[in-house]
């Protein structure tokens, strides 16, 4: 194979023919209180797509319910000082 036919036409090597979503990010740590288990995204994202890190620590997806809007946590609620950040795709 040449090395121009390893590239699609948008000049990567993924599927050619759609565009890659776009990456979001929101930081809920101002809204931790002890208390606070569930949290809305303020944009719409792929199902599937969420990634929640708690102090830096990517969470797995047994602790994480997705809901319409946003998610609930399953283990301790964060407290205030703590960390809470989630990344997702935007649709």
């Amino acid at each position: 194979m040449s090395i121009a036919s390893a590239f699609n036409s948008d000049g990567g090597t993924g599927t050619s023919g759609g565009a890659a979503a776009e990456q979001g990010s929101q930081d809920f740590s101002s809204q931790l209180n002890g208390s606070k288990t569930t949290f809305t995204i303020s944009e719409s994202f792929q199902a599937g797509s969420l990634k929640i890190y708690y102090n830096g620590l990517r969470q797995s997806s047994a602790e994480i319910t997705e809901t319409g809007s946003g998610f609930t946590i399953s283990f301790a609620a964060p407290a205030n000082g703590e960390s809470l950040i989630a990344d997702y795709l935007k649709t």
